[in-house]
């Protein structure tokens, strides 16, 4: 928003906190929705679920950012949820044909796993984007850029 509509509004979000804001929101959290509808809807998640909502979240997330180690750290981690994903995957189908009765309703190490990372995930890459939003004031979205209008 530039200086002058910014005086005569009588309350408004600046323009960095409202790209930081957004950036959250689409970024960051939604896509994590899936996750909660799941959840919301069936009433628990599946290790495989789990997993693979890991692995593609840190991809994702990866690939967004500026920083080397943060790229590197992620890919490496969905590398990792992958691979606990096919492992689920296959202990499942297993578990449901021989009768064990193990719930898809407990908590593995793998889920407790999976939702640290995602977690982790979603602050770091937090803290990154209020540098880059807050702190540099870089637009989330370039056409979403105000100056210009």
């Amino acid at each position: 928003m530039n200086q002058s509509s910014q005086e005569n509004s009588f309350w408004s979000i600046p323009d960095h906190w409202e790209q930081f804001f957004l950036c959250m929101l689409f970024h960051l959290f939604l896509p994590l929705l899936p996750i909660a509808i799941e959840y919301f809807t069936v009433g628990y998640l599946k290790t495989p679920t789990l997993t693979i909502s890991a692995a593609m979240y840190a991809i994702s997330v990866g690939t967004s950012s500026k920083s080397p180690l943060e790229f590197g750290a992620w890919i490496f981690g969905s590398i990792i949820f992958a691979v606990m994903f096919g492992v689920s995957s296959a202990n499942e189908t297993k578990i449901s044909t021989d009768g064990s009765a193990k719930m898809l309703t407990d908590w593995n190490n793998s889920k407790v796993s999976a939702v640290i990372f995602i977690v982790v995930v979603v602050v770091v890459h937090g803290i990154a984007r209020y540098n880059r939003h807050i702190r540099y004031r870089q637009p989330f979205w370039e056409f979403l850029r105000r100056d210009e209008a």
